[in-house]
């Protein structure tokens, strides 16, 4: 709760919009699983590319081709290193984007990582919803109106 609560302080501080989905109704997004891991379309900078959904990771990762290849002018941040279950990989801190994923739109801190990296749909994201469900039977990502 409290890495959520700062997440949503620092976007408020930045003075991040969030786009709420139809006045905060739910979203929801196709959920393909993916070996042991459940991915979702998500939208950004004109594309569309499959995420992993994270719930323990702390900000969307993208990786830093996908996004110089379809969106020109970022330039990469801050380096920063993670720690993930495969080890420590680089990744620079990039300001914010506008990701889509069902019918939320919402501009939010990310991380781009190096090629290799997996695309990963964090708190960053998905703290910003009252909820979070995963419904396995419908395949479906539901994203619970906006907080």
């Amino acid at each position: 709760m409290l890495r959520t609560a700062l997440i949503q302080a620092a976007s408020l501080a930045l003075g991040i919009a969030t786009i709420p989905a139809a006045h905060g109704a739910d979203a929801v997004a196709p959920l393909t699983r993916v070996g042991d891991s459940y991915t979702v379309p998500i939208t950004f900078g004109g594309k569309s590319a499959p995420c992993m959904v994270d719930t323990g990771a702390d900000f969307v990762v993208i990786p830093a081709p996908w996004v110089h290849a379809g969106a020109g002018g970022w330039v990469s941040g801050k380096l920063m290193y993670m720690r993930n279950a495969e080890g420590t990989t680089r990744a620079h801190h990039s300001g914010t984007m506008t990701l889509a994923v069902g019918s939320a739109e919402l501009r939010v801190p990310v991380l781009l990582g190096d090629a290799g990296t997996d695309c990963l749909l964090g708190q960053s994201f998905l703290a910003r919803f009252r909820s979070v469900t995963f419904d396995y039977a419908g395949k479906r990502l539901i994203l619970g109106g906006t907080s």
